[in-house]
């Protein structure tokens, strides 16, 4: 749809030009045509100028409120698959860190084939949990499409729905404490004060360190807070 710069600009075009009138032969400055001539020659103007610049002439509504409601249990299948990746993942990216821990001692030991062996298993295990990663983002998009042997677009809803309100639900916490520069699904860049803690180390009982990220641990809370399902249950829980 063509903005008031862009019907001003047209105006002024036109009024320049000469405008048949009554006939081919005919034609006469923009100025000396009625008033109804007036505005049916700068309607055409303005329907030819969006339909070449943003190809279409009038901005239908694009947004819909809906209702819906999804059994979880009924569709297990999608929240099953999804926690499985999720889990799968979690274990590359655990085992990626023990890999990354054995290579550095490795590399205080100045074992070569050990250092290389650790290096390898590092890569092999990262990009495993990365791969994972591309294909947990794309099942939302893949519910969607309609030739999707799961297609539920109730279901694509709910994810988008609620994957914006944990980035809406992220911004406002961290406006409280710092400044936010970007917002995604899988992480927020802010600004957070020197003084706001960052990491913390806990000591094991079997003699590791722990590091945590504080930011992190918070916005996950939040999410849980606000996104779990407490009325979902397993059967596997009371037996």
């Amino acid at each position: 749809m063509a903005k008031k710069n862009d019907y001003y600009h047209i105006k002024r075009q036109i009024e320049s030009e000469l405008i048949q009138s009554g006939g081919i032969a005919s034609s006469k400055p923009f100025i000396d045509l009625s008033k109804p001539e007036h505005l049916l020659k700068l309607k055409d103007c303005l329907k030819k100028y969006c339909q070449k610049a943003h190809k279409r002439v009038v901005d239908k509504p694009i947004t819909e409120v809906r209702e819906a409601g999804i059994c979880m249990r009924e569709n297990s299948f999608y929240v099953d698959t999804v926690r499985s990746f999720r889990d799968r993942r979690y274990e590359y990216k655990g085992l990626n860190k023990t890999w990354k821990g054995k290579l550095a001692e490795a590399k205080s030991s100045g074992n070569s084939m050990k250092i290389q062996e650790a290096q390898d298993m590092v890569v092999l295990y990262d990009s495993l949990q990365l791969a994972h990663k591309c294909i947990l983002n794309s099942f939302y998009g893949y519910v969607m499409r309609k030739g999707a042997r799961w297609y539920s677009m109730e279901m694509a809803g709910v994810v988008t729905y609620t994957g914006a309100k944990i980035i809406q639900n992220a911004r406002l916490l961290v406006e409280k404490i710092g400044r936010p520069l970007e917002l995604d699904t899988d992480g927020i860049w802010c600004v957070l004060p020197g003084s706001f803690p960052e990491n913390f180390t806990f000591k094991t009982e079997a003699a590791k360190k722990l590091t945590v990220s504080y930011p992190c641990v918070m916005l996950n809370v939040d999410v849980a807070r606000n996104n779990t399902n407490d009325q979902y249950q397993l059967v596997s829980l009371f037996y």
